[in-house]
Order: C-alpha cells, then structure tokens, then sequence
C-alpha cells in the first residue's frame, strides 16, 4: 500500500496545467487514486493530478459518472503518455512525480466523479 500523498482535483479554463495551476486546485490526502471527487458547477475542464507511484486508473471504468464513462483528454490534446487506457501528462509537482488527467471537453455543470 502506498503512503497518504495528496491527490489534486479541481476546475480550470486551461487546456493544461502547470505545478502552480495543479497546487491552486483542491487536494485531499489518499494512498490511492480510488474515491469520488466531487466537483462544483463551473466553467471549465475538470483535472485530476495523482502521484505517479498510484499508477492509473482501472482498464476502461476507471472515471465514472453514475454507470457513465467520463470521456478524457488523449494524446491528441496534448496527454500523450498512455497506461491501461488512459492518456496522461507527467508533471513534476512539489518535486515529486504526478499524472495529470483532464476531461476531454469543457464541463459546466456540478458532478462527482468516481475514480477506480
């Protein structure tokens, strides 16, 4: 099991995040990436920024909305580095490694998204 880090999550108008716009985010201490995060209504793509050493999300179900897939950024936005599915970016926050993931398109209104 690995030890609490914190996992950033949050709304922003940019199509990608440095460590100062993930740090601007809110955070929540897990020794996983698994949990629903829930987001406020807002303009905006919706990002998620876990420690490398949580690997990713599960094959396929890994964000959720209800029973629904969240449809995620690829490489054709830029996340170009892919696991189990899932296209990320590598980002160095706070001197520890991170992945960034971000929703494909804008979202507008408040949801809790489950991540496995």
């Amino acid at each position: 099991m690995s030890s609490s880090r914190p996992v950033y999550f949050g709304v922003s108008a940019s199509t990608v995040l440095d460590a100062t716009g993930i740090l601007a985010l809110s955070s929540v201490s897990r020794s996983s990436l698994a949990g629903t995060f829930n987001f406020p209504a807002g303009n905006g793509y919706y990002f998620f920024a876990f420690p490398d050493s949580f690997g990713s999300p599960a094959a396929g179900v890994g964000f959720q909305f209800g029973a629904f897939p969240v449809d995620m950024a690829g490489a054709g936005d830029g996340f170009t580095t892919t696991d189990n599915g899932w296209s990320y970016l590598p980002v160095t926050v706070g001197g520890a490694a991170y992945r960034l993931y971000r929703t494909a398109s804008p979202q507008g209104d408040a949801l809790s998204i489950n991540v496995q």
